[in-house]
């Protein structure tokens, strides 16, 4: 695989979930407020979306999911680790951030937050 053009496609997805939202194929929902995504960004890190986008899944063509009532500058935060694998955690953000990620399944996240708690 090339390394560079992989991380040079991510960054132009996460630009566009940013600035471009019609080339997003999805978006999460938090207290009214939606953050756009791509589908198969998704799917690379949630077991949960995975399942759900699975074709025999009734749900596999629907473009919203609608998360737990978390602030929306939180969600920002798990989208941007989602994207790009950096993590702003805080005393303010780390209960939402936790609360996403085991709503929608990405264990990595979850270690990462309960390591924060330790500290």
């Amino acid at each position: 695989m090339n390394v560079p053009h992989a991380c040079y496609v991510v960054q132009e997805m996460n630009k566009q979930r940013l600035t471009n939202t019609t080339a997003c194929d999805f978006a999460l929902i938090s207290n009214g407020q939606k953050f756009y995504a791509h589908k198969g960004v998704l799917v690379a890190v949630s077991p949960y979306f995975k399942t759900k986008f699975k074709d025999c899944y009734r749900d596999s063509s629907n473009s919203e999911e609608e998360l737990p009532p978390v602030e929306g500058k939180h969600v920002q935060v798990f989208m941007e680790y989602v994207y790009t694998g950096s993590l702003f955690l805080d005393d303010a953000a780390i209960e939402d951030i936790l609360t996403l990620a085991d709503y929608l399944c990405v264990e990595d996240l979850k270690t990462k937050c309960g390591q924060y708690l330790l500290e």
